[in-house]
């Protein structure tokens, strides 16, 4: 994995993010007696904004702002890849793989202080998706 450039990951993972949401958008729809609620809405909007972090994260290249933004797209992607792990899970992971792959490739062209912003974004990302989660 090591000829893949940063762009080419977070385009990757942007598309994987894009796509479960695209699909996970449908389920919800589409099932009958299904009552979309705050939690459809949680999963949906971190979903799309993780599949941006990554999009932009692509269109900056390597760089102290892009590993920040894939590392925070990484972290939602595990969360609701191992929380979902029996519907919509597998394809999470294999996003935030990629995702977290391309942040270390990034990490290559970052400034020391961008590590210490990254690991505060995955702690937040992580502390505020299981606030929200247990709140809805």
């Amino acid at each position: 994995m090591g000829g893949f450039t940063v762009r080419a990951l977070a385009l990757s993972a942007a598309a994987v993010s894009f796509g479960v949401l695209a699909v996970y958008l449908a389920s919800v729809v589409l099932e009958e007696d299904a009552d979309p609620n705050a939690r459809a809405g949680l999963v949906a909007a971190s979903l799309a904004i993780a599949g941006a972090f990554a999009l932009v994260a692509a269109l900056l290249g390597a760089g102290g702002v892009s590993m920040v933004l894939l590392t925070a797209a990484s972290t939602t992607l595990i969360v609701w890849g191992v929380l979902g792990l029996l519907t919509i899970g597998i394809p999470l992971l294999v996003g935030g793989v990629l995702t977290a792959m391309a942040a270390r490739k990034a990490a290559e062209a970052a400034p020391p202080d961008a590590f210490r912003t990254s690991i505060a974004a995955a702690v937040g990302v992580s502390v505020a998706l299981g606030v929200a989660f247990a709140l809805t």
